[in-house]
């Protein structure tokens, strides 16, 4: 993203371009998402007709950002695999600032955050797969990916989510948006037929100096296990001499030292 920081502006006017900056990247965003992504497979996935007005949530149902920081230009992408059901989003439009973040995804990502130090106000937070499941539950593959135009539309936006948000660290979450992620970079290969077991023995959780095809950007990539399965699945991670949550901790506290206070 355009850095103001380099610019001499008076402090008010610094703040301001911020504001200005933050709260246009999820409209900005949708708009671009709107004319990029529109193949959806009848009667798997549809679009979001808007995002969810005043309740922190994953963009696109939601702004993909937390309220009230706007002097913070995210430079962390939290990415997951999709929104969920169009009955999850359908609840959610009528839920209270009281009842966001309560879902077992939220709370356990914001707990393994505090345990590495990760502010969750410089994280835009965000979904491969721009849509609405229409069957089925919210959980496992998106059947829209069975739609080879559509599953390349949103690889095409997944890259241009990344060019425009210029994120210096991207958080992975679980197996399928990994292996999303994997066809946008060739330093991502090793995670196209993704397994745990398999990027864990080799060391490859955490991937330093990613790079889109077109040989621009240059970010940290890190794969956790669904916040949503946490305590299930975490047990089974290693990385180097740590196992389970304390493996997760110390692979996020690696890769967040990209980033500057």
């Amino acid at each position: 993203m355009f850095n103001i920081k380099k610019i001499n502006f008076p402090i008010s006017w610094y703040l301001y371009f911020q504001f200005m900056l933050r709260n246009s990247i999820s409209e900005n965003l949708f708009k671009e998402m709107r004319s990029l992504v529109n193949s959806y497979p009848a009667n798997r996935v549809c679009p979001v007709g808007r995002p969810l007005d005043g309740i922190v949530a994953f963009f696109p149902g939601g702004s993909g950002l937390l309220r009230d920081h706007d002097n913070i230009i995210p430079d962390v992408m939290v990415l997951g695999q999709d929104f969920g059901t169009f009955d999850d989003f359908s609840r959610m439009s009528s839920m209270s600032r009281s009842q966001e973040r309560k879902s077992p995804t939220w709370i356990n990502f914001e707990s393994l955050a505090y345990q590495v130090g990760l502010s969750l106000e410089r994280c835009f937070f965000t979904n491969v797969i721009m849509g609405l499941r229409m069957i089925g539950k919210s959980t496992g593959l998106n059947l829209g990916l069975k739609d080879v135009n559509f599953k390349n539309q949103n690889i095409q936006f997944l890259k241009r989510q990344i060019e425009l948000i210029n994120p210096k660290i991207v958080i992975v979450l679980g197996a399928i948006p990994a292996q999303l992620i994997s066809e946008i970079s060739n330093d991502l290969r090793i995670w196209k037929d993704f397994k745990f077991k398999k990027v864990d023995e080799n060391r490859k959780a955490q991937i330093r100096i990613v790079r889109l095809k077109d040989g621009s950007q240059g970010f940290t990539c890190v794969v956790i296990v669904h916040p949503s399965f946490r305590n299930f699945h975490v047990k089974r991670r290693k990385y180097k001499n740590y196992e389970g949550n304390c493996a997760e901790v110390q692979l996020l506290k690696e890769a967040i030292k990209a980033l500057i206070p």
